[in-house]
This record gives structure tokens, C-alpha cells and sequence, in this order.
């Protein structure tokens, strides 16, 4: 068994963030309990391990007398040792039910617990709902909860775990008692490595828990990992042994790959994330400490001026690679590499805004269209973007919109679709729109596998809602196009082509 479930507090004396031990200990002494606490905080940092003791204080037997006068005497610690104590331990217990919303996030996984929680408790005092990242709960399915809330059970207690705590709709917060998590300090963490050293007699210097803690970023459950994976049966750690567990290696890899991309190199930005996941880099880590160096390597060269230009290229490509990972994904460092391998292959050019003076003006559904006008816009609808200097006007459910002005915004839509979905908007880069038909928008793609990732229903759509809701149109489709690139010799454009289809189709493969 790993050590992390090994090692697991299992009482409140034993939490690793005093913080927590304080809150969780005025529950204890207060004698009562609420029908709902929100646990909020960082991933690793004693969450689910403060719902299980929650869990356990309040149906372990010597509360029992407590729990059922009601009484406003303080509980005493779980004792570990009684078979509800016990069952709850081996998570068994029929009154304690964890659900992770990640994947039951829907309306119905809330409905069966509201015809489960009328039901008395089977094997103990009182029925505990874990519900971990309880931010990925649909919005029907936090009604549903939110209903569930107001008025439960006196012997239901519902414990909701969030890492995203500004998801979580503020009707829900309203009636939790919320316990905030932090990440943990350097001292939380090598005090908690140096009592399972201890317990597992291995002897480590105190510089090699320090910098396990700090590669652990805050996160108790991260620090254990990589302190068991570092002892693998030894009874000695020392400096040589953890020769392999130094960032070195992995900064040289990422310093690599800050170069390629300076220089655009491609191919080169494929083997390095070829090597980083032989390495097992954690791809959340490496676009952190990617970024973290880039934004160095802008402020020395704010500072120093050395070559002129260099600061706005480093700031461009610091934007273009700040995407969210999304670890419930098969391939969560995907969003990142694609973002890489698109910087590589050049972003569009942006249409420089003129001044409001300049511009034409946008019409709106109250502007005036001389039947001139309509007879030219009728006789030739497609517009086009890119490729021609001349920009037609399209009539689309009384509003006209300018070829041009879809281009210079279409940057402004790029980043509201990265706010809404940043895998659909690290796909987008590596395209161009290309001219409106009707109420269709043809959007050109230099990539196959961009193309059929894009065509996907759901990337469709969350698509053609930011275009509409950007021109307020009440009705839009989008079409794709596979193109080619202008700016690049033949044998580069095809390999570029290659290279890219064959590091995405190995990432899905």
C-alpha cells in the first residue's frame, strides 16, 4: 500500500496544516455539528483525509451517548479502534458514501442520494456524504443539491472538496460552514516526511527534505510520493541516491525547450516532449517551470535591454503558452503541446486596429441600407477575408457585418474562446478565418487532424456561440477547410504539416 494512504491522518491531532487542526478541533470542542461543510484548498493538502475524521468523530462509539442526547459536551477524538471507527478506516462503511463529481457529476447521481438520505444510518450513528471536486457538478445537478441542503436529515452531514472554490455557486456556499485548505509551508511538509522516515527508520539528511518539499509545491500527498519513490526499500538516502530525483535535469530539457521555441523549431520541440515523457515528467510541472522560466528570462531582458524586440517576442510566446491543462483528460498536457507546435508554425498575423476616426463604422440592425447597398450585397455574399484586398458587406438576419471587421476581431474572439474551452482556442491558432457565405463562416485549417478534432459537435459549437454572441448574431454556422500555408517553401510547409498530424496522432494513439 502506498505510503500516502499509509500515513493518512486519521485524527485531528494528526492533520498536517495547523490551520485545519484549529478549525476541525473547534468542531470537536464545540460538541455540535453542521449538516454541511465545504473543504476548500490546493489537491494534496488533507481534504478527504479531514472528511474521513469528520466522518469518523461523529459515528465512532464512544461519541455515541453524545450523538444521541444531543448533548453540547465536547467529542473526543476518534478512537480508531471501535468497528465503526474501524470500517470507515478500511472504507467499508455502509454510513459513510465519497462520490467524486468528476465523474458523476450529473442530475441523477444527486437524485439517488436525496432518496438515500432519508434512510437511518446501517451500521452507525450518522450518514457522512463526501463529495470530492464538487465544482464539476453540473448546473441542474447543483439545484438538485442545493435542495437537498436546505432542509437534510438531522442524521445526514454532507462534506464538499473543491480545488476551484469560484466555481462553486454561491447559493451552495451560503449554507456550508466553509474550512479553507492552504499549501502547505516547507516546515509542514519535512516535519510530515521526517515522522515517516522515522516510523520506516530510513536515514535522510534534512537538504534532501527540503528540496522534496519544495518540488512538492504545497502538496502533502506529492511530497510522500516522491519520498517513497526516492526510499524504494533503502534504509539510507544519500546525496548520490537522489542524484536522479534533481530538477537539473528536467531545467535542461525545459531550457531546451524555451530555445526551440525562440527559434521556432519544431521538430526539435518534438523530441524534447518525447523526452520529458520518457522522463515522466509531470506535464503540469514542466509547463510551469516552461513558463516560469520565460517569464525570468522577460524580466532580465526588461531590465537589461539587450536586444531590442526580445521582450515583446518572450511576452507573445508567455500569452500563447499560459493555457489550462485539464488533468480528467486522457492527454492533459495536450492543450500545452499543441500550443507549442502552433507558436512554431507562426500565429496570424493580426489586423492592426485604425483609430475609431478611420474605422468604418459597424452597422446595427437600426442602420439604414439604401437599396443600392442591398442589391450589391445580394449579388455577391461571400466575402472575403484573407486573400482579397476588396471586403464586401453580407446581410445575415438584418445585420451587416464587414469582412474586416471579423478579422480584426478575431483575436478578441480567440481569447474569449480560450476563456470558455482552451483546447478549442490552442486549435484555433493554427487557422485563419476565410470568407462568410450566407450565415456561414469559413474558417481555413493548415492541419488534418486540427481540421477533425474542430469538427467535433461539441468544439462546433462553443465556436460558432462565441462568434454569434461577439457580432450579436441570432443565427451562425461554422465551416472548416483544410489550406495551406503561404509563408513557408513547399518541402517546409509539408513537413511542418507532417510533423504536427504525427505528434497530435501519437498523443491520441
Amino acid at each position: 500500500m502506498s505510503w500516502y494512504r499509509v500515513y493518512r491522518p486519521q485524527t485531528i491531532h494528526e492533520l498536517h496544516l495547523p490551520s485545519v487542526r484549529e478549525a476541525l478541533d473547534r468542531i470537536r470542542q464545540g460538541g455540535t455539528y453542521s449538516h454541511a461543510y465545504l473543504l476548500t484548498g490546493p489537491k494534496g493538502t488533507g481534504k478527504t483525509s479531514s472528511a474521513r475524521i469528520i466522518a469518523k468523530m461523529v459515528n465512532c462509539e464512544k461519541n455515541a451517548d453524545h450523538i444521541k442526547s444531543s448533548s453540547k459536551k465536547p467529542f473526543v477524538e476518534p478512537c480508531g479502534a471501535c468497528p465503526s471507527c474501524e470500517r470507515i478506516t478500511r472504507g467499508s462503511s455502509m454510513c459513510v458514501v465519497e462520490m467524486d463529481a468528476a465523474s458523476n457529476r450529473g442530475i441523477d447521481d444527486i437524485r439517488m442520494l436525496r432518496e438515500r438520505i432519508n434512510l437511518a444510518p446501517s451500521d452507525g450513528l450518522v450518514n457522512v456524504y463526501i463529495i470530492d471536486e464538487v465544482h464539476m457538478l453540473t448546473t441542474e445537478a447543483f439545484n438538485a443539491l442545493l435542495k437537498v441542503l436546505e432542509e437534510p436529515p438531522k442524521h445526514v452531514i454532507f462534506i464538499l472538496a473543491t480545488t476551484e472554490f469560484h466555481k462553486v455557486p454561491e447559493t451552495i456556499i451560503s449554507r456550508c460552514i466553509v474550512i479553507q485548505f492552504k499549501k502547505a509551508s516547507l516546515e509542514d511538509i519535512e516535519h510530515a516526511l521526517q515522522a515517516i522516515a522515522k516510523k520506516e527508520t530510513i536515514t535522510i539528511n534534512s537538504s534532501l527534505l527540503t528540496k522534496i518539499a519544495q518540488k512538492a509545491d504545497g502538496s502533502f500527498r506529492d511530497a510522500v510520493k516522491m519520498f517513497e519513490h526516492l526510499a524504494q526499500g533503502k534504509t539510507s538516502i544519500t546525496n548520490e541516491d537522489a542524484a536522479s530525483f534533481s530538477d537539473d535535469g528536467v531545467k535542461v530539457e525545459l531550457r531546451a525547450l524555451c530555445d526551440a521555441l525562440f527559434s521556432r523549431d519544431a521538430e526539435r520541440v518534438a523530441h524534447i516532449f518525447q523526452h520529458i515523457e520518457e522522463k515522466n515528467i509531470d506535464p503540469t510541472y514542466a509547463q510551469k517551470m516552461t513558463l516560469q522560466m520565460l517569464h525570468e528570462s522577460l524580466v532580465a531582458e526588461i531590465v537589461q535591454e539587450t536586444q531590442k524586440g526580445k521582450a515583446a517576442q518572450i511576452q507573445s510566446l508567455l500569452s500563447h503558452l499560459a493555457v489550462p491543462l485539464d488533468p480528467l483528460q486522457p492527454f492533459p498536457s495536450l492543450p500545452f503541446e499543441l500550443a507549442c507546435f502552433s507558436w512554431c508554425f507562426g500565429e496570424i498575423q493580426q489586423v492592426e486596429r485604425k483609430p475609431e476616426s478611420e474605422r468604418t463604422p459597424q452597422k446595427n440592425s437600426q442602420t439604414h441600407v439604401t437599396e443600392e447597398q442591398t442589391k450589391s450585397t445580394q449579388s455577391d455574399t461571400r466575402v472575403s477575408l484573407v486573400q482579397d484586398d476588396h471586403h464586401e458587406t453580407e446581410q445575415t438576419d438584418g445585420l451587416v457585418i464587414t469582412g474586416e471587421e471579423i478579422l480584426i476581431r478575431w483575436q478578441d474572439i480567440l481569447a474569449k474562446i480560450k476563456s470558455t474551452n482552451a483546447t478549442v482556442e490552442a486549435l484555433l491558432r493554427a487557422t485563419r478565418p476565410q470568407n462568410i457565405q450566407g450565415k456561414v463562416v469559413t474558417i481555413e485549417v493548415f492541419y488534418s487532424f486540427h481540421k477533425e478534432q474542430l469538427e467535433l459537435e461539441k468544439h462546433r459549437r462553443v465556436i460558432e456561440d462565441v462568434i454569434k454572441q461577439a457580432f450579436s448574431l441570432p443565427v451562425l454556422r461554422v465551416s472548416y477547410v483544410l489550406g495551406k500555408k503561404e509563408n513557408k517553401p513547399k518541402t517546409q510547409k509539408a513537413k511542418d504539416e507532417d510533423l504536427i498530424q504525427s505528434a497530435s496522432e501519437a498523443l491520441l494513439s
